[in-house]
């Protein structure tokens, strides 16, 4: 009888052990992020730190407007010489005298042929301190390079954007934007320090680039935090952060009217976010896609706990044939963007 008892109870004590084992569910990414809700707290610090970094990008994206701006201006005269008689000039239709910003009379007195400004070069309003096109003198026959620098930018973005999504999908987004940032902070600061246009062309057009490049890395990184059914909310809320940047730009430009100065301030402060870097995530996308599920599942869990929210035991599930047989030329990080719905 002794016997038999301690068998019912080894019997017992199994099937208890077996019953309070938690059931461990293998489910898709997807879901899991859906336990996340619209703006989970982890979420809300990837996309607030993201957001620094967007902010910074709008600012060079449109910092050729004040940087590259050209005040009125006229042919510089010597001392002693009145403006009237020696600027060719008109009288608009609210009285006010219209200065040629190119020529000048030949000799100096009014009613001659005109000639181009002589080697005394051009005198600019004091609007602004300095600017590119008044440093180097990029204005009358001169004026399309400000435009060129313009277009070497903007060729060097589409080449960063072409790029950085492939690389992300390499080497992952978060080291992506990690070099990218860095990159950005030393090419603007670099971009200040132009002591010549070319100079000052060839490094904005490099800044192009990674700052493009930087900024579709933390699209993706912060898109890939959330469900698709999110996805879509939080690719919106980041372009209303780059209209953030490029409103707040012009109360930074009324007051910094040295273009030097306004370079080092809109790119200086990238160098805060390297201090903050080891708060920014990995992609669980890219994590798994790359047979990192375990990690995958350890940051997930890391979100949950910072989150204050409870995940039930699970194993992630392998990405589908839809997402692995994706066509090779689409890189993955574009691949998850257009799944928004």
């Amino acid at each position: 009888m002794v016997r038999k008892s301690s068998e019912n109870d080894t019997a017992e004590s199994q099937e208890t052990t077996f019953t309070m084992s938690p059931t461990v569910e293998v489910l898709d990414l997807e879901i899991v992020l859906s336990h996340f809700g619209r703006m989970s707290r982890f979420q809300l610090i990837v996309f607030c730190q993201v957001c620094f970094n967007l902010i910074i990008a709008a600012w060079h994206s449109m910092g050729i407007s004040f940087i590259g701006a050209t005040p009125q201006h006229h042919c510089s005269l010597p001392p002693g010489i009145q403006l009237n008689s020696t600027i060719p000039h008109t009288i608009n239709k609210h009285g006010q005298l219209i200065y040629d910003k190119c020529h000048m009379f030949s000799n100096l007195s009014e009613g001659n042929s005109t000639v181009p400004c002589g080697e005394n070069g051009w005198w600019y309003s004091d609007e602004y301190v300095s600017t590119i096109a008044t440093e180097w003198d990029l204005v009358c026959d001169r004026t399309f390079l400000v435009q060129l620098s313009s277009s070497v930018y903007l060729g060097c973005r589409l080449f960063g954007a072409a790029a950085a999504p492939t690389i992300a999908d390499y080497i992952g987004r978060r080291k992506v934007v990690l070099v990218c940032i860095m990159l950005w902070a030393v090419l603007g600061t670099g971009v200040a320090f132009a002591q010549n246009f070319t100079t000052f062309t060839v490094l904005r057009g490099m800044l192009g680039a990674v700052e493009m490049g930087g900024f579709l890395a933390n699209y993706c990184l912060v898109c890939e935090w959330f469900d698709t059914r999110q996805r879509a909310w939080a690719g919106n809320a980041i372009y209303l952060v780059w209209a953030v940047g490029v409103m707040s730009l012009p109360g930074i430009a009324y007051f910094v009217r040295d273009w030097r100065h306004l370079e080092l301030i809109i790119s200086v402060p990238l160098l805060l976010f390297i201090f903050s870097f080891w708060l920014l995530p990995e992609s669980p996308h890219w994590l798994l896609t790359h047979n990192k599920a375990e990690e995958a599942e350890e940051l997930l869990r890391r979100a949950a706990t910072v989150s204050r929210l409870k995940l039930p035991p699970f194993k992630l599930k392998l990405p589908s044939s839809e997402y692995e047989e994706k066509d090779e030329k689409t890189s993955a990080c574009m691949y998850c963007l257009n799944s928004q719905r």
